[in-house]
């Protein structure tokens, strides 16, 4: 369990056990730039680090969950969530405005409503890894055109959570 609070803080590297940040642990610490998370850490909490504006990069190799407003306000502008990741919850990363890019893996029920709500600048959302798995294990025949429909299907699924819009089709 870590929770850190300080306005003055600017990097932070958590190794050694962590295996989950909890609520608000790093709430409002406006001159967080960077973020290395430890192999270990498997949960952010809630509102882990909410309008840490500054906060540019977050390096999370093996975080399974991250919680409802875990990075919401901050100043990312790019987002790289691991293969591991299970579950990203509501608003994580919502108001994120220099957000560009993200890449993470294709899972359906992956991410919750709102989760890049008010990303004005995101345009480019990477589906990683399990895509090359379904790619690899087609008879590249008929089966394509059938991987592409299901493709187009979940990318709108995925536009259509973050704009608010109902998940079912």
């Amino acid at each position: 369990m870590v929770m850190m609070r300080s306005a003055e803080l600017k990097n932070t590297h958590l190794h050694r056990g962590a295996r989950s940040i909890e609520y608000s642990a790093f709430y409002f610490c406006n001159q967080l730039l960077y973020v290395e998370l430890g192999a270990e850490l498997e949960t952010i909490g809630e509102s882990a680090f909410d309008q840490c504006t500054s906060l540019r990069q977050v390096v999370m190799p093996s975080v399974i969950r991250i919680g409802f407003r875990a990075f919401q306000g901050t100043d990312l502008t790019e987002l790289d969530l691991p293969e591991g990741l299970e579950a990203v919850e509501g608003y994580a990363f919502a108001g994120c405005k220099s957000l560009t890019r993200v890449s993470m893996p294709l899972k359906e029920g992956l991410i919750q409503d709102g989760v890049f709500v008010d990303c004005l600048w995101l345009a480019r959302i990477d589906l990683i890894r399990e895509i090359l798995e379904i790619v690899s294990s087609l008879h590249l025949d008929l089966e394509v055109e059938g991987w592409r429909n299901a493709m187009k299907v979940e990318i709108n699924r995925i536009l259509l959570v973050e704009r608010g819009g109902d998940k079912t089709e």
